[in-house]
């Protein structure tokens, strides 16, 4: 059997809950666990503490899958899982069609994030994946398939192009795990609002779905008001503003190519409303740094003391006469 053996004092964490177990904290790894494999792991008194999914390349050596002795990381505990998490989103989320459905660790899935898209006026949904630790890789195939069956989108892809792969000891990769191909530009509403997401080339995965309630918040705050919309990435946030009928948005984005996407995209918006705009890039050339000259930094010091010695010796004599 696969078992990792805490350091004496350091299962404080795995008792209160913590999903990590870090390297520095394994006295000794028994039995030949691959990449992704579960392991058990105990105290250094033995007694049971967590199964957690292997990681031999990363400082998180082990990301726990259940704290519960009984309950076996099978097919059937992935099921429970993605249903769990699919039912409480689609009870808690209204009005978007944008929803993240796996959010990581806060749905015992450490490395998972799974985000849902249904296209606003045509007939394409899309689930779109990040695997960014071994134990979701290992069981990736199982993922896929319980997420098919319990959203009913048969299109899902992969955009685990994120650095923190390379610290699991994985690649980086990206493309279609079932089903179509997510178009190029994808139309989705949320709260009334309109957003192009570029599933396969956006930022994450493709769209902030994270950041709901800060456009919620933007939308509430910017109506009849001239808004400036600083280091911009897409529309998302300037399009909630643009929703409440804000009376002037000036947008500053960082690059070229993300002002033109931006200006595509408010030219294919549908907002009703006058759209006087000013798009640029903000992003200023960088400006190096000086180097130290340290007898630049000395010819400096001498010259504030001798001007402090001036100084002084300018109020004794004027003391004296």
């Amino acid at each position: 059997m696969n078992t990792i053996t805490l350091k004496p004092a350091k299962d404080k964490s795995l008792v209160r809950c913590h999903p990590w177990i870090y390297a520095n904290a394994i006295a000794r790894v028994d039995g030949n666990p691959a990449p992704g494999a579960t392991v058990t792991g105990r105290g250094a008194d033995g007694r049971f503490l967590a199964r957690a999914a292997y990681s031999p390349h990363s400082q998180i050596r082990a990301c726990v899958w259940t704290f519960d002795e009984a309950e076996p990381v099978d097919h059937a505990f992935f099921k429970r899982r993605v249903q769990r998490a699919v039912a409480h989103r689609r009870a808690m989320i209204r009005d978007t069609g944008a929803t993240r459905l796996v959010f990581g660790e806060a749905d015992g899935l450490s490395g998972l994030i799974v985000d849902h898209y249904v296209a606003d006026r045509e007939p394409h949904a899309q689930l779109v994946c990040q695997f960014m630790a071994t134990g979701v890789e290992a069981w990736k195939d199982a993922i896929v398939q319980t997420l098919i069956a319990a959203t009913d989108c048969p299109n899902v892809y992969e955009r685990s192009d994120v650095s923190i792969r390379q610290k699991e000891g994985l690649k980086q990769t990206t493309g279609v795990l079932a089903g179509e191909a997510p178009p190029p530009t994808l139309i989705t509403d949320e709260c009334g609002v309109r957003h192009h997401v570029d599933v396969r080339h956006g930022h994450k995965t493709g769209f902030y779905v994270d950041q709901r309630d800060n456009r919620g918040l933007v939308a509430q705050h910017a109506a009849g008001r001239e808004v400036l919309n600083c280091l911009l990435y897409g529309r998302f946030l300037a399009g909630s503003a643009q929703g409440r009928r804000d009376q002037r948005r000036v947008g500053r984005g960082a690059g070229a190519r993300a002002c033109e996407r931006r200006s595509q995209r408010f030219r294919r918006g549908q907002s009703r409303m006058a759209r006087r705009r000013r798009l640029q890039d903000a992003a200023p050339p960088v400006r190096r740094r000086p180097a130290f000259r340290p007898d630049r930094a000395r010819s400096a010091e001498v010259r504030a003391v001798e001007g402090n010695r001036r100084s002084r010796d300018a109020r004794v004599q004027e003391t004296s006469t």
